[in-house]
């Protein structure tokens, strides 16, 4: 099947709270850029399950997909997709954050990065206002690149899928108990959470990949993220970044990543960097000094600063409000 390629597309990152990475949100709390035309896609760096109350269809880049009132809609990270119609919430989710990693070596579930998955941490979505939550603001467009780029969780080819009541019974009933207990909050809710979404994607895991995948137009920028995101830690410059996974030329790997982000390359190195710092400091088992270094900054006036820049405060202040008790 000829893949369809899009006339436009949005980068649209979501920060996710550092001690329970998932979060229900509205379409408004997103994004003007967040269309329903299926010449406009957009792609997230999380997992979305989505509820539809009425039919539509889901379009990517290689087919469609119909649903109906009532139907799920999961979307691995970096899905290109656009739908027809703007379905009431939206719940991002990190499965390589909500679930142990004796999960993925059991059930031979590969990832495409070798170092642990750097979790975001903001309580509000594209907000350039500091919360009172641990937080890593964005700004109000969907332009800036968020941490964590790669599918952690690569799921066979029946993804993105529609779960509907009739065709996946066992799948549906799993999804919308995860997106009631994410909704109601009720106590123990996280613990519930988590088995639900182990049940949810251990059912995927078996599945066989048949369907022949379609070179996107945005390999390159997917390669980038992805060596980024394994090589943060490293003294690591664009120019290597361009040469080792796109093929371009310094200027025009700028010139590429930041109509696509809005955001230079350097500006979402830097970014990484400072959200490894921030899981870190939540865990206090390092020291700051420890922490710079081994999360890329050459030295730790360099870490204050970029720290500063985007946290609206100095490392010990945060660490002081948000570590883990």
């Amino acid at each position: 099947m000829k893949c369809k390629i899009p006339q436009s597309v949005h980068f649209l990152p979501v920060d996710l709270p550092v001690a329970f990475p998932a979060v229900l949100t509205c379409p408004q709390k997103l994004s003007s850029f967040l269309t329903c035309d299926p010449l406009h896609f957009q792609f997230h760096d999380c997992y979305l399950l989505l509820f539809c109350p009425s039919h539509g269809t889901l379009y990517l880049e290689q087919k469609e997909l119909h649903f109906s009132s009532g139907d799920f809609i999961l979307l691995p990270e970096l899905t290109l997709y656009a739908l027809s119609y703007s379905p009431e919430n939206y719940l991002f989710f990190a499965p390589e954050l909500l679930l142990p990693a004796s999960f993925f070596s059991t059930h031979a579930l590969t990832t495409s990065k070798s170092a642990p998955a750097v979790p975001l941490s903001t309580s509000s979505l594209f907000s350039n206002v500091p919360t009172t939550s641990p937080s890593i603001s964005l700004p109000s467009t969907p332009t800036q690149a968020a941490s964590k780029v790669t599918p952690a969780v690569p799921l066979s080819t029946s993804t993105p899928a529609v779960l509907s009541p009739k065709a996946s019974p066992a799948r549906f009933l799993l999804a919308e108990q995860f997106f009631k207990e994410i909704q109601r909050k009720q106590p123990y809710y996280q613990d519930v959470a988590k088995g639900l979404l182990l049940s949810l994607l251990s059912s995927f895991s078996s599945c066989s990949s048949s369907q022949a995948s379609c070179s996107s137009a945005l390999d390159w920028f997917y390669n980038s993220l992805r060596y980024m995101q394994s090589n943060y830690a490293k003294p690591l410059t664009i120019p290597e970044v361009a040469k080792s996974c796109c093929d371009l030329s310094p200027s025009q790997f700028r010139k590429k990543f930041a109509v696509l982000t809005g955001t230079s390359p350097l500006s979402y190195l830097q970014r990484l960097r400072i959200q490894a710092a921030c899981r870190e400091l939540y865990l206090r088992e390092k020291s700051i000094g420890e922490i710079a270094a081994d999360s890329g900054f050459p030295t730790l006036s360099c870490f204050h600063r970029q720290f500063q820049e985007q946290m609206y405060c100095s490392p010990s202040a945060w660490l002081a409000k948000y570590s883990h008790p």
